[in-house]
């Protein structure tokens, strides 16, 4: 089971719960992350799709503008997380877990987990680590390996944003790596 929760506006912006092992904080610089790519006036009808981590927690998310959600019938962004630990993060496909209703169909009474039964993540190509190692970025990556990514490489850097592009590709994007001394904070 993954831990969820979902960030949009009611009366005021707020997150659905806290999961366990979390706080505001983090979920708040998570979303931040995620959010980065869609600027401060975004199109109504797009919607973000991908992964982020800290380090620590990878969270996958799609975010969106859905309208007449809040209390009033205005538009509201529309958040939806899911949360796991950086080294269970081979476990998913993240192609396949975007797919679940959790992330398709917005809800005023999202769940606070969800299962995933789908593959596990693919194999990253062998140039990946020198790459973002060096450049920090990766162009047209294959989204079903971006998990395995995450859980080889997620403790190396304290940002890592993975974004899924309309040609069926993704984006990796991570800030700098730790040194072999610093470890894993």
């Amino acid at each position: 089971m993954l831990a969820t929760t979902t960030y949009s506006a009611f009366r005021g912006y707020s997150w659905s719960h806290m999961p366990p092992g979390t706080d505001e904080a983090e979920l708040d610089l998570l979303r931040r992350l995620a959010s980065e790519e869609r600027g401060d006036f975004p199109d109504p009808t797009d919607i973000s799709r991908g992964l982020v981590s800290d380090g620590r927690i990878v969270a996958v998310y799609t975010i969106r503008t859905v309208a007449g959600w809040d209390s009033e019938g205005r538009a509201s962004e529309y958040t939806a997380l899911a949360l796991m630990p950086i080294e269970d993060a081979g476990l998913i496909d993240l192609a396949a877990l975007l797919s679940h209703p959790f992330f398709t169909t917005p809800s005023h009474e999202p769940p606070t987990t969800i299962g995933y039964l789908g593959p596990q993540s693919a194999t990253p190509p062998p140039d990946a680590a020198g790459r973002l190692l060096c450049r920090h970025r990766i162009d047209g990556f294959d989204p079903s390996a971006a998990c395995a990514l995450l859980a080889t490489y997620g403790k190396n850097s304290s940002k890592w944003a993975v974004r899924l592009c309309d040609d069926g590709t993704a984006t990796v994007e991570c800030g700098e790596w730790r040194k072999p001394s610093e470890g894993a904070k």
